[in-house]
């Protein structure tokens, strides 16, 4: 469970600090997280993928801005 859109479309998200859409959020995950594992693992791994620091997309934007820095 968690509340960042940080992480995407990852995990079993609820909004804010609403104590009743986590706990749906809770059950939805119990009850269909097994069944769903293996694109829950692909939605995770895309996403994990996103963080890699030697992604070229990640090297561009860090590349672009240490180049504002100097522009």
């Amino acid at each position: 469970m968690h509340n960042s859109h940080l992480v995407g479309g990852c995990g079993y998200r609820y909004h804010g600090f609403d104590c009743e859409e986590g706990g749906r959020a809770l059950q939805h995950a119990f009850a269909a997280h097994d069944a769903d594992l293996p694109a829950y693992r692909e939605r995770a791994r895309r996403f994990i993928a996103t963080l890699d620091p030697e992604a070229e997309a990640n090297v561009r934007t860090y590349t672009a801005a240490i180049d504002n820095l100097y522009a």
